[in-house]
């Protein structure tokens, strides 16, 4: 059972690696490195809530038309046909080519963060990509995190795909009976300037 569930999430996490509605303004005020402040909140019918940095565009499947029309076209530069599989998708706007974006799924099914699992996603996490996209993971790191709270499994690598050299920091978070998978990806040259906000908007996650 424990095998299946690995799998099944990590057939999930596919598609949110090759990623290179309900919008709610708060006054939340949460300050992070560099200055950045998350000023509105997402509510998704998955059962979590997510803020964001003001100047981000928010995309899900559940959101109005008329935003939907407005983010169209960043989802159109990231690639992004079907927002089905995704509960949200949270894009940098700010013109810098970077393509910086945070994308959570949601699967069905838990799994412990500890030593034996991280091994487990890791090793089939690098063949399932390579077997289904044709591209390689380089410089793969992983890890035992805490986000949000909770002690989490975290990846960090690269890949190459278009020629764009790309970052990504893929989370698994468990909470209750489900696994969020955060996959926060940009150039990798622009990583650095990005990743307090994503791990800012990480642990701005909290679960109903």
């Amino acid at each position: 059972m424990f095998d299946s569930t690995v799998q099944r999430i990590g057939m999930i996490c596919l598609a949110a690696v090759l990623l290179c509605l309900s919008v709610v303004p708060t006054q939340a005020q949460k300050t992070g490195s560099k200055g950045v402040v998350l000023s509105s909140t997402f509510t998704s019918p998955q059962g979590f809530t997510l803020s964001y940095p003001s100047g981000w565009l928010v995309a899900s499947k559940d959101q109005s038309a008329d935003l939907a029309a407005k983010v169209r076209p960043y989802l159109d530069k990231l690639g992004v046909n079907n927002l089905n599989r995704m509960a949200v998708i949270v894009i940098a706007a700010d013109n810098t080519g970077a393509n910086a974006n945070l994308n959570i799924m949601v699967s069905p099914g838990t799994i412990p963060a500890n030593e034996e699992t991280k091994t487990q996603m890791r090793d089939m996490l690098k063949k399932m990509v390579s077997s289904t996209f044709g591209v390689t993971i380089t410089d793969m790191q992983s890890a035992l995190e805490s986000y949000a709270g909770r002690q989490t499994i975290a990846f960090r690598y690269h890949f190459i795909i278009k020629g764009k050299d790309v970052s990504q920091l893929q989370v698994y978070i468990s909470n209750g009976d489900k696994t969020y998978i955060a996959t926060c990806s940009c150039l990798r040259s622009a990583m650095p300037r990005y990743e307090p906000t994503f791990k800012l908007m990480l642990n701005s996650l909290r679960f109903q």
